[in-house]
């Protein structure tokens, strides 16, 4: 699950991390940041979302986040995956 914030919305990031690079469906890049000692994925960017940084909610560590507001990629969701049927779904490319 992930969270799209503008970028001026971010006030910082620390730490050290490493970048990964691959084209998203879209055929356009998105650079993956994480870190080096567990290899967890925190934060991307999107060539085909300018100016936007998406945060892994895992990161913030808050039990009480809210759940999803939208479905994207049911397709290739793993079979023991639950997705509220009540969930409008964006398809992205």
């Amino acid at each position: 699950m992930q969270v799209w914030y503008r970028a001026e919305q971010i006030s910082g990031i620390s730490g050290e991390a490493r970048q990964y690079s691959r084209l998203g469906d879209s055929g356009k890049p998105i650079v993956f940041h994480f870190c080096p000692t567990c290899g967890s994925t925190v934060y991307w960017k999107a060539e085909v979302r300018p100016g936007s940084v998406a945060i892994a909610v895992g990161a913030f560590a808050d039990p009480q986040w809210p759940p999803p507001n939208v479905s994207v990629y049911e397709g290739f969701r793993h079979r023991w995956v639950q997705v509220d049927p009540a969930l409008p779904m964006k398809h992205e490319n």
